[in-house]
């Protein structure tokens, strides 16, 4: 994907759903640039919108940037209350800065709400948690995942240390005795923050109903949830949205693959902006059709313009493409030497399609592809001790050998939790059970870590 300035025009190829709606709704034409064709449209923020919200800019040049900047500039009247930066920490890059003073001066012009739709890994989380020092809401929740609880109780220890806060990570009938504490409690002077996990908002909705006018604020995590207006969390997270008197949605895909996904979420975070209910808001932006009849089978090209129009009211958008102040990737390939066990086992196999394991005896491989298999297992620090002549990844039953490269990475983990670095990290795996055992080990070292693999249902 790719931009490119070209007389009032911007040359833009690639193919998605974007240049499909663009060719129906925007003044354009194919040219040939380059030897490559493009499909050029006017430089309107309709269109720019478009672009990045439909579609996925993957690397533009230094000319879309500055259209962008030009079309898309945004008042920065509410930069100044952006909160000091705390001792240690490091400071906001300035699309975090655009996101809470946009945000700001959407809530001062009476919102109700606001959506950071900023891609992944451009930090999210410390923009929210920046809102939260802005605003000092008496009770805030935040409503995460449960494999990013971790990461949110570090950001606002270290962002917000003040405020009180409370993880509900016990049994639901624990977590609602202490939310009905709270409701009959004197919060006026307290910031007090809840931390709870998506999957029993929907049990324990009433209960915080309860607090009232204290819920000052939301904070929706991958709204994604929200989503699907039928389901339980939707129902209850916007039923929750009454009661709350800011709410924030944080999702790098709004839209998401149908329209009909956006109308919950900005029923949650501001009714006022999409008047008139579901239907309402279906029949004028999307067409129906599909086995139903009733289906929002595409986007309505006449009133796209309203659309982003009404969506970035309240919202703020952000792409990796366009972020140009962001730290550089650096790639490193360590070599780590097999441990002797791992050796004695790597080579018998590689040679003679076998081993031989204390305590069990010979195990066999049958074929080329198996033994590929089984020399990555060995590399993992493990090998099967049934099924071992049929051609599967991985077996329930299995016993460790010593693995350089797990005792490695635990190494390389701990020096940076002792160097005092709060980074946080993911570790990808091939088989269950060296995740399993790199988990372990962590654990055992004192590093705090989760799993995520097809076990995981949260």
């Amino acid at each position: 994907w790719g931009a490119r300035q070209l007389d009032e025009w911007i040359a833009y190829r690639g193919a998605a759903i974007a240049l499909q709606m663009l060719e129906k709704t925007a003044e354009c034409e194919y040219k040939s640039i380059k030897g490559k064709v493009c499909l050029c449209f006017a430089p309107l923020e309709t269109n720019l919108r478009l672009l990045e919200t439909v579609g996925q800019l993957e690397k533009v040049d230094e000319s879309y940037l500055k259209l962008r900047q030009q079309v898309l500039k945004q008042s920065n009247e509410f930069a100044a209350f952006y909160p000091e930066t705390p001792e240690g920490m490091p400071i906001p890059f300035q699309h975090q800065i655009d996101g809470l003073s946009a945000s700001l001066q959407s809530l001062s012009n009476g919102a109700t709400g606001f959506g950071l739709f900023h891609e992944m890994g451009l930090g999210k989380s410390r923009c929210s948690a920046d809102i939260l020092r802005a605003l000092q809401p008496k009770v805030s929740l935040i409503l995460c995942q449960k494999v990013t609880r971790q990461q949110w109780m570090c950001c606002v220890n270290h962002l917000w240390p003040e405020a009180e806060l409370y993880v509900l990570d016990d049994r639901v009938r624990e977590r609602a005795k202490l939310i009905s504490s709270l409701a009959n409690s004197d919060v006026s002077n307290r910031n007090i923050v809840l931390l709870l996990n998506w999957d029993v908002l929907h049990l324990l909705v009433d209960h915080l109903c309860a607090l009232g006018s204290n819920l000052e604020l939301i904070i929706a995590d991958e709204c994604t949830r929200v989503r699907k207006r039928s389901s339980k969390v939707s129902k209850a997270c916007r039923k929750l949205g009454r009661v709350a008197k800011w709410k924030f949605g944080l999702t790098g895909t709004p839209m998401g693959k149908s329209i009909e996904n956006l109308w919950a979420l900005y029923d949650f975070m501001d009714p006022a902006v999409f008047k008139g209910g579901y239907w309402a808001f279906v029949k004028r932006y999307a067409r129906l059709g599909g086995y139903t009849g009733f289906e929002a089978v595409e986007l309505r090209e006449e009133n796209l313009g309203e659309l982003l129009t009404k969506m970035y009211s309240i919202a703020h958008r952000v792409t990796k493409a366009t972020v140009t102040d962001m730290p550089p990737k650096l790639y490193r390939i360590e070599y780590i030497e097999l441990s002797k066990e791992q050796k004695k086992h790597y080579n018998s196999i590689r040679k003679n399609y076998g081993t031989e394991v204390a305590g069990i005896g010979r195990l066999d491989v049958s074929s080329v592809i198996a033994q590929y298999t089984r020399l990555q297992q060995v590399t993992a620090g493990y090998l099967p001790i049934t099924g071992f002549e049929e051609e599967e990844e991985e077996r329930k039953s299995y016993c460790e050998i010593s693995s350089a490269k797990t005792d490695w990475t635990v190494e390389f983990i701990r020096d940076i939790q002792e160097s005092g670095d709060d980074t946080q990290g993911i570790v990808w795996t091939k088989f269950q059970a060296e995740a399993d055992r790199v988990a372990r080990e962590l654990q055992e070292a004192g590093v705090r870590c989760e799993i995520v693999d097809g076990r995981t249902k949260d």
